[in-house]
């Protein structure tokens, strides 16, 4: 699927690759790699994947310096990873115009000498890129179990062998493009785990299904209260693939609390998709009152809605001969139109005071 430049360069084989300019860049995933050369740069697709280059096309080349920051600018608008320079046999040395190009651009931009063959190289990127895709597939599926609240004797064995940090508290984010399901489903997950890369935000396991990814991001007792800014950080940096909306749901340390903890998360984006919004996230804790008229069928959650808000604005018109639960509802409905539909009318004071007798 994917590696990072970090998980690539601690290889052995991968040491002698030395970046010199463009560091900042090291940051982004790496999901293949490429081999090119001068009359031939235009050919291949090099999104996201690492370019190699022996300069066999600059040989003795006066217009060297041109050709070379000619390739290098395409191969960067294209989106590749990283470009890769053989020195010591075509290519002696690389103009400062390039370097300084991939610098300003937080394009990596390394060398290897000449004595290092390429295919080395490539050869164990294409076994850590294999190996890297069947953890994630199996990640995935643990990552799917945990939600689905499947809580088997062999998921537990699953789990203690993954990256799962049970002795931490978790987080889920639910994420999706605006408008929803107009990415293939690869293109999508390389999109987000670009930007957990760039934000330095390590998720334990993380899953797609509908178009939707699920990522249970680990956070200590000092970092609990960075829930959203975490989601709103990952938002920002892979705002440059699109808009995207996340739903977050509340933190938890039991495994058994993961699938309830994922439910919220779900119900927090599908508030977003109901009010037509695009670009936000939503703390399904910090819904307030706006969970009723999400889980109007839930009897456990409007037990708890009721007491923490209801139950006290009832009490409050009771005592003072006011008509304030009608006040928030008119309130809420002029803030959010999109509850006025059918299916997430409103409930009324009547239909609270019923609740309550039930």
């Amino acid at each position: 699927m994917y590696v990072t430049f970090s998980e690539a360069l601690a290889k052995n084989e991968m040491r002698m690759m030395k970046c010199i300019a463009g560091s900042r860049g090291l940051t982004h995933i790496i999901k293949g790699w490429q081999m090119v050369e001068y009359n031939s740069f235009r050919e291949l697709p090099v999104r996201r994947s690492l370019v190699f280059s022996a300069g066999v096309d600059f040989a003795d080349d006066p217009e060297m310096d041109h050709k070379l920051f000619e390739m290098t600018e395409y191969i960067y608008t294209e989106g590749a990873a990283g470009l890769v320079l053989e020195l010591g046999k075509f290519l002696l040395d690389i103009p400062e115009k390039v370097k300084n190009f991939c610098e300003e651009n937080n394009f990596p931009l390394l060398e290897i000498p000449y004595k290092v063959r390429i295919s080395d190289i490539t050869y164990r990127l294409t076994q850590l890129l294999v190996e890297r895709t069947e953890t994630m597939r199996t990640e995935a599926g643990i990552c799917r179990e945990i939600c689905m609240g499947n809580y088997s004797p062999s998921l537990q064995e699953k789990v203690a062998v993954s990256n799962y940090r049970g002795e931490i508290l978790h987080f889920p984010i639910v994420l999706e493009q605006d408008p929803p399901k107009t990415k293939e489903a690869e293109e999508l997950i390389l999109d987000i785990a670009d930007g957990l890369s760039q934000e330095a935000i390590q998720p334990t396991l993380w899953f797609e299904k509908n178009k939707r990814v699920t990522i249970l991001v680990p956070v200590s007792l000092e970092e609990k209260d960075t829930v959203k800014s975490t989601a709103e950080r990952l938002l920002k940096s892979i705002s440059v693939y699109g808009s995207f909306s996340a739903g977050v749901g509340p933190l938890y340390e039991n495994l058994e609390d993961a699938a309830d903890a994922f439910m919220e998360a779900e119900e927090a984006l599908d508030m977003i998709r109901q009010c037509m919004k695009n670009g936000e996230v939503r703390v399904f804790e910090n819904t307030g009152v706006y969970r009723l008229f999400y889980e109007f069928g839930n009897k456990k959650e409007l037990k708890d809605i009721y007491n923490s808000i209801l139950q006290p604005l009832l009490s409050y018109d009771e005592s003072n001969g006011t008509n304030m639960v009608e006040l928030l509802r008119n309130f809420v409905t002029v803030q959010n139109p999109c509850l006025l539909q059918d299916d997430l009318s409103v409930p009324s004071k009547s239909s609270c005071q019923s609740f309550i007798s039930a």
